[in-house]
């Protein structure tokens, strides 16, 4: 009996050393800064007009924008999938631009006020309600698939969408060009 104590209690440090891990803490970013692949917190704070950049790395628990910062999401990823909950909030008069970002599946991205805004820019956009949250599914310009969560009804007017082509739009648009232009001399 006493061995399957100090196996259960060996398993629970472990789990906790693999999803808490000690360098972990949260930021508060005040002037302008990068997020990048081996950066770990738990939570992000901006604040003023700092414009911070994610290309990589993990925030664990979310993400805070005051003020009239601005936050650029080109990749790294936030949460877990095994992690209960995650959540953006979008506040005063802050941007969030997503060009690229892993989610769990359980995050809320939310806005406060009418001045935020969430710019999300990818391809085969489409809304789906639930109860009085709603979802947006897409792919991001790589054609990487995503949902993204939005809390209530009066995060959806914040949200701008850019529909950006497909390469293979762009390549067949040059080439329409290069023939008009060859037809018309």
């Amino acid at each position: 009996m006493r061995d399957l104590r100090i196996g259960a209690v060996g398993v629970i440090v472990l789990v906790w050393a693999v999803l808490c891990p000690a360098e972990w803490t949260p930021i508060d970013f005040t002037t302008d800064g990068v997020i990048e692949d081996g950066d770990t917190f738990t939570f992000v704070h901006i604040f003023s007009e700092a414009s911070v950049d994610m290309t990589g790395g993990f925030i664990r628990d979310g993400l805070r924008l005051n003020d009239t910062s601005t936050f650029n999401a080109y990749g790294g990823t936030l949460g877990f999938e095994s992690y209960l909950f995650s959540q953006v909030e979008v506040l005063d008069s802050s941007v969030l631009n997503l060009y690229h970002w892993e989610l769990p599946e359980y995050h809320l991205i939310w806005t406060q006020g009418d001045l935020a805004k969430i710019h999300v820019y990818g391809s085969d956009f489409l809304y789906e309600a639930h109860s009085s949250d709603w979802w947006l599914h897409g792919k991001w310009a790589d054609g990487d698939p995503f949902t993204l969560m939005f809390r209530g009804p009066f995060t959806r007017p914040n949200v701008i969408l850019h529909e950006i082509p497909e390469p293979g739009t762009i390549l067949l648009l040059a080439l329409g060009g290069v023939f008009l232009r060859r037809q018309s001399r």
